[in-house]
């Protein structure tokens, strides 16, 4: 028994190499957990870059229409002009007619332009053109409209101007066309830290959770792109309603570093 236990090699678990395997499985877990946060991170931007492009992509567009198609169709007017007083009977009556259109499509181009980037706010900032969005729909819809805020001592952060506005704008296009409102309330509120923007109406409401949410309506679609032009920043959007009482849409935005541009 002796000679054949001589042969044998007893092997002691090295007591390090669980260590070690730990290590490297923290190690592990560790880069791991790093990259999902980074991916995570990039997800959350992603809305936020979407939006910036489409701002861009509106700006682009809106100089190109007042600066080529608009001077274009002056350009068309004003040679029409020229025809004023030099032909006679159907001739006449057709540039006559043809100077109205005209009249027409220039405004036309400038609504378009305007909806698609505001001049007032990029020029004098948020309050101006949410007065003068304010006005438009109050002499398109005929709606009695109350605008609620007090004087900003400083510019908001760029995004937090283009999403209030948006979002305001998008809420008055669906109370325009679904709501059969009376009577619209608007009111900002900016503190230090937080812009709030609340939009009433005393229209005939709707079951929430069932077109609130219906991206196949298109208020549903109204709603829907509101909440994420609120929660690209971070913010919180919600919206109260109920048939035949009426609808509040808040959003609840947190300023970049408690601070205002």
């Amino acid at each position: 028994m002796q000679g054949g236990l001589s042969h044998l090699t007893l092997r002691v678990p090295n007591p390090k190499r669980p260590e070690q395997d730990c290590e490297r499985l923290a190690s592990r877990l560790a880069a791991e957990t790093a990259e999902r946060r980074r991916l995570e991170k990039e997800l959350k931007e992603i809305p936020n870059q979407i939006l910036v492009a489409q701002e861009t992509e509106r700006r682009r567009i809106a100089a190109e229409l007042h600066d080529g198609v608009n001077q274009l169709l002056a350009s068309i007017k004003f040679r029409l002009m020229h025809l004023d007083g030099k032909v006679q009977g159907e001739a006449a009556e057709l540039v006559k007619q043809g100077s109205a259109l005209l009249d027409r499509a220039v405004n036309e181009v400038r609504r378009i332009s305007k909806n698609l980037r505001p001049s007032e706010l990029d020029d004098f900032g948020l309050l101006p053109a949410m007065d003068e969005l304010v006005a438009e729909f109050r002499r398109r819809s005929k709606i009695d409209i109350e605008f609620k805020r007090r004087p900003l001592a400083r510019r908001l952060p760029t995004q937090v101007e283009q999403a209030i506005y948006r979002i305001l704008q998008e809420a008055l296009a669906n109370i325009d066309r679904h709501a059969k409102a009376r009577r619209v309330t608007v009111s900002l509120n900016v503190d230090a830290k937080f812009a709030t923007l609340n939009v009433i109406d005393d229209g005939i409401g709707f079951a929430q959770g069932q077109n609130a949410r219906a991206p196949k309506t298109e208020g549903g679609l109204g709603i829907m792109n509101m909440r994420e032009r609120t929660e690209a920043l971070g913010g919180v959007f919600a919206i109260k309603s109920a048939p035949g009482k009426g609808t509040e849409i808040i959003v609840h935005v947190k300023l970049e570093n408690g601070k205002t541009a």
